[in-house]
């Protein structure tokens, strides 16, 4: 198959839908399909096109310049001008991605193609555009020949896919196990860690408040937050006035080594998001993969990723997720059965058997659209 891939942005630039991107690209073209993927520039230092080796096959990358942005979304002319002309024979869409996926969904009316959307997470906070977009959503929704979703818990508190109207089929996001090397290194006793953007929804604040109660029964806990983003000084000055200047430590350029060892050596992988924007927890997959305990909250997906591997604390609620930072804290054995857990029950996101399931989507899509023609 001739497999086109729709993403807001692409590796080297960092988030959970690029991650999902670059893994559906790399097994798909490991099981011998032609993927190519295209995506917005997520600055001016990248390549317009690029080819990207991985296990002896290859998928390529064009990344396209932006007429203007608003509320997250992208328009690329140059872009919709490719979704017109080039060849594919089915298109992934990663949403939310509001102006490139509309433009993918027009251009596949257009031509006649299938498409698949992979619904990482509802659109949240977008104001007007959000509400303009909404109704053109559950349209291209409906029109899908598939939509995945990351989990079935996201299905039941999600605002937008419907069971009744909309063809929804599970499929989880997926890692690549073979990246990841010994899971059992020396880890430290006291030390958490929070891998991601410093933005509102990953609730960095409420884990400061947390911190703050745990260090009255641990005073030499760390907290190292890898990551930046626009609450970044908010929270450092957040820090300095529940006076744990000692306790946490802001590390803001985390290269794929750093992040690895990190995950390798931490006491615990702390994901403490506050709201259903974080749909899935990419991070959790690569705590377990590290052998690394999870503690997340209860808000969307993420409690279903942990699974038994994880500790779920109530969203937005700093006594509870200081009660759970605790228990993991001071409890060795605990955190241990964790571990064990983790490198077991990841073993089914790994990207080579996830892939499996996307090409079966992308096969019974293709039939679909052969016998309504």
């Amino acid at each position: 198959m001739n497999i086109l891939i729709v993403s807001k942005f692409f590796s080297p630039a960092r988030g959970g839908i690029e991650t999902v991107a670059m893994e559906q690209a790399k097994g798909l073209a490991r099981l011998g399909h032609y993927v190519s993927v295209f995506c917005s520039r997520a600055s001016r230092g990248e390549p317009n096109f690029a080819v990207f080796s991985d296990c002896g096959f290859s998928y390529e990358v064009s990344r396209f310049w932006t007429l203007f942005a608003a509320a997250g979304a992208s328009f690329s002319p140059i872009m919709l001008w490719h979704l017109l002309c080039d060849k594919f024979d089915i298109a992934l869409l990663q949403e939310p991605n509001p102006m490139s996926n509309l433009m993918a969904y027009s251009s596949c009316k257009i031509r006649g193609k299938p498409f698949i959307i992979f619904y990482q997470a509802d659109l949240v906070n977008k104001g007007f555009l959000g509400k303009l977009y909404k109704p053109l959503q559950r349209r291209m929704l409906r029109d899908a020949s598939v939509v995945v979703p990351s989990t079935n818990k996201y299905i039941s508190i999600s605002d937008t896919l419907d069971p009744l109207s909309m063809n929804l089929r599970v499929v989880p996001n997926s890692i690549d196990l073979c990246s990841f090397g010994d899971a059992h290194l020396k880890r430290n006793d006291e030390t958490l860690l929070f891998i991601g953007r410093l933005v509102p929804y990953k609730g960095v604040n409420i884990l400061l408040e947390a911190l703050a109660k745990v260090r009255k029964r641990f005073p030499n806990v760390l907290l190292l937050i890898a990551g930046d983003g626009p609450l970044r000084e908010q929270l450092i000055e957040k820090s300095m006035l529940l006076g744990l200047n000692d306790n946490v430590d802001f590390l803001i350029h985390v290269d794929d080594a750093s992040r690895k060892l990190l995950l390798g050596t931490a006491t615990a992988l702390v994901l403490p998001s506050v709201t259903k924007a974080e749909a899935f927890g990419m991070v959790i997959l690569e705590a377990q993969a590290s052998g690394c305990p999870v503690i997340t909250t209860d808000i969307s997906g993420t409690s279903e990723v942990a699974g038994e591997a994880g500790i779920v604390a109530y969203a937005g609620d700093s006594e509870s997720l200081a009660d759970a930072l605790c228990a993991v804290l001071m409890d060795k054995q605990l955190r241990e059965n964790l571990s064990s857990i983790g490198l077991e029950q990841v073993k089914c996101y790994d990207t080579g058997e996830v892939c499996l399931e996307i090409e079966s989507a992308c096969i019974d899509s293709l039939r679909g659209v052969v016998r309504e023609g």
